[in-house]
């Protein structure tokens, strides 16, 4: 099986992805840089807003591989 690999990010109140990092490194460089420039290539995002309006920031995980690896319980997501 491949490793889990797991993209961390935020969508900023406009729309726009920042902080991208590697939470989870998939132990292999090249393959991390394709997931981070993959993630940054992404277009504007609808930023999370309240119900008033008020636009927030929030943070986001891209995983890919082995979706039954351990690290999933790090990021509270559920195996389906």
């Amino acid at each position: 099986g491949y490793k889990m690999a797991a993209v961390q990010f935020t969508i900023n109140q406009n729309g726009q992805i920042v902080d991208a990092l590697t939470f989870q490194t998939s132990e292999d460089q090249k393959t991390d840089k394709l997931l981070i420039d993959a993630v940054c290539q992404m277009p504007d995002w609808v930023p999370a807003s309240y119900e008033s309006g008020l636009k927030v920031s929030q943070t986001y995980a891209f995983c890919v591989g082995n979706m039954e690896s351990c690290i999933i319980n790090l990021l509270n997501m559920g195996v389906e």
